[in-house]
């Protein structure tokens, strides 16, 4: 992996999240009155973007989709729900945190 591809998806990952963010706004403000459903909105909605963006990337570039493509596109959903629910720089903090642990060998997990 590049430089180049790493810096795009962290820019397409923080597009995905304010856009997760800004639709559960408008979803909380018209249709969303309980806090509790919040975080279902949240997930639901990052799934749907991120399948969406998956698709139109693969479109293209002339990529087929597969299966594994989508669990890489459901698995990505996770990562940008988790950004737009505790933030985009609570998100990269557990993430490097993670990096750092697998480096140095750390078992503690």
């Amino acid at each position: 992996m590049s430089i180049e591809f790493l810096t795009n998806l962290a820019a397409v990952s923080g597009v995905c999240i304010a856009a997760v963010n800004v639709i559960v706004e408008v979803l909380k403000a018209f249709w969303l009155k309980e806090e509790t459903s919040r975080p279902l909105a949240v997930f639901i909605t990052s799934e749907l973007i991120v399948f969406f963006v998956m698709g139109a990337y693969c479109t293209l570039e002339g990529i087929t989709l597969n299966f594994m493509i989508g669990a890489g596109a459901f698995f990505g959903g996770f990562f940008v729900s988790y950004g737009a629910m505790f933030g985009y720089d609570k998100l990269y903090g557990a993430v490097l945190e993670r990096l750092k642990q697998a480096i140095h060998g750390e078992e503690d997990v």
